[in-house]
């Protein structure tokens, strides 16, 4: 969920000019940060929602327990949505490409829901009074809302952050690539900790009032231009579908995703099983550290 990245490998007969179809403007040195820099964003958001979202919901009124069923919405997200998208760009016919159109409405609705959750309660006084019953419980909702919003929409974002670059780049070019993703993630995850030792409100007044506001803003920001500079300097080739073959539909999409749950190499299945205790641990780690530190 959080600073995570790979790029799945090759097959073992790939083409080295893999990616040709798809051009990557500016000079040849910028290649790298030019499809990774969108990363250093979604890691900051990430950071944001691990460091303040629980002591924000905590002061919200949510309870400690009730966190867990909103925080679910992280592995909810990243068990069907990153692998559905995907499946879903993969296929599309889109002028602006494959991925792009995808990256543009993932991070729309990312950024959208980081000023979402920093301006909670400003959004629920517009159809509550201030200082309400209803209004609390509106933002609270709307808080919820939030967070399921930014997890779902991120993952997409993810997804095919990683496909563009496997698309972008031959196979001798993957592991620099992964290289220049893993700098970007951990670029982003320093910087989203460390802005929050600083008096945003103080230094940043024109952005909002509390410390939450302002980080909504600088994350949404962020993450927006990143995504813009790769969207506008790396060029798709649209994908042709062969003649005859007709789209895939939704409900077909999923059920190939379920059974392709119970049909993965034992390997993987090993790893799987892996990660999914190691997730158990850790999840608890990055979500309720905050709130035990400040207690």
């Amino acid at each position: 969920m959080a600073g995570g990245f790979s790029v799945l490998p090759a097959s073992a007969g790939a083409d080295e000019k893999a990616g040709s179809g798809t051009k990557i403007l500016g000079p040849a040195w910028a290649r790298f940060p030019i499809l990774t820099v969108g990363l250093f964003g979604v890691q900051i958001l990430w950071s944001v929602e691990m460091s303040y979202a629980s002591p924000y919901l905590i002061s919200l009124g949510i309870s400690k327990s009730s966190m867990a069923m909103v925080f679910i919405a992280g592995p909810l997200s990243g068990l069907f949505v990153q692998p559905l998208v995907g499946i879903l760009a993969d296929s599309s016919t889109s002028r602006w490409g494959r991925r792009r159109p995808y990256m543009l409405a993932g991070c729309s609705v990312a950024a959208f829901s980081m000023l979402l959750l920093g301006y909670t309660r400003e959004f629920a006084a517009v159809f509550t009074g201030r200082d309400t019953p209803f209004n609390d419980r509106l933002t609270i909702w709307l808080a919820v809302l939030a967070i399921y919003l930014a997890d779902f929409s991120i993952n997409a974002v993810m997804s095919v952050d990683r496909a563009l670059m496997v698309d972008s780049l031959p196979p001798s070019l993957q592991a620099p690539a992964t290289a220049w993703a893993a700098r970007m993630l951990g670029f982003g995850g320093l910087f989203g900790f460390f802005v929050g030792n600083l008096d945003l409100p103080a230094i940043l007044p024109s952005l909002g009032s509390t410390e939450m506001q302002v980080l909504s803003v600088i994350v949404s920001g962020i993450l927006v231009l990143g995504h813009l500079t790769t969207v506008l300097l790396v060029k798709e080739e649209p994908f042709e579908r062969p003649d005859g073959q007709r789209p895939p539909s939704l409900m077909a999409e999923l059920r190939r995703l379920f059974t392709s749950m119970f049909s993965l190499p034992r390997t993987i299945q090993q790893i799987c099983l892996i990660q999914f205790f190691a997730s158990m641990g850790w999840f608890p780690i990055l979500f309720y550290t905050t709130m035990y530190d400040g207690s």
